[in-house]
């Protein structure tokens, strides 16, 4: 599950990482563009007991909706990037 990765990378790193595209928004964005298509089957909410204290605004959203496909966020995902690149050649 990707916030399980997430937590371990945040407890590994300390305050030296940041989630990118975590937010619930983005949670829900996702979530949509899973619906329009094949979404996951139902989730078993036991599996995010130890994650709900990092990460309790997602893990209500995967509660309440169920889990989204991260692929969905693709587009946004790539339109970061380019930004970034096109924000660093400007520099």
């Amino acid at each position: 599950m990707g916030l399980t990765i997430a937590r371990g990378i945040l407890t590994r790193a300390g305050g030296r990482a940041t989630l990118w595209r975590m937010a619930p928004a983005d949670y829900a964005s996702a979530r949509a563009a899973t619906e329009a298509g094949n979404a996951p089957g139902p989730l078993d909410a036991t599996k995010l007991a130890g994650l709900v204290g990092a990460f309790p605004d997602l893990t209500a959203g995967l509660i309440a909706r169920g889990p989204a496909f991260q692929e969905a966020l693709l587009e946004p995902l790539v339109a970061d990037l380019l930004a970034d690149s096109a924000a660093r050649d400007c520099a």
